[in-house]
């Protein structure tokens, strides 16, 4: 039997750049600008941003949680 190679981490990668992407681009818009989107997205600042992005993610989808149960408790 023959073993297919599945590349796991490109799943992983991928969702780690997108909550790295999320937190450089608010705390850019925090900023109001002011510090150049370069100093912000890079990988110095990857934790910081990695970390401001899984509070916003965490963030939307309890507010995603308290509309849907104001909804179905609204019906």
């Amino acid at each position: 039997m023959k073993k297919e190679n599945y590349n796991f981490d490109s799943i992983a990668d991928n969702e780690l750049n997108a909550t790295e992407w999320i937190g450089a681009m608010l705390r850019y818009f925090l900023k109001f600008g002011k510090i150049p989107f370069n100093s912000i997205y890079n990988q110095k600042q990857k934790r910081k941003n990695v970390r401001v992005g899984n509070w916003i993610k965490i963030l939307v989808f309890l507010i995603g949680i308290v509309f849907l149960f104001i909804w179905f408790r609204g019906v």
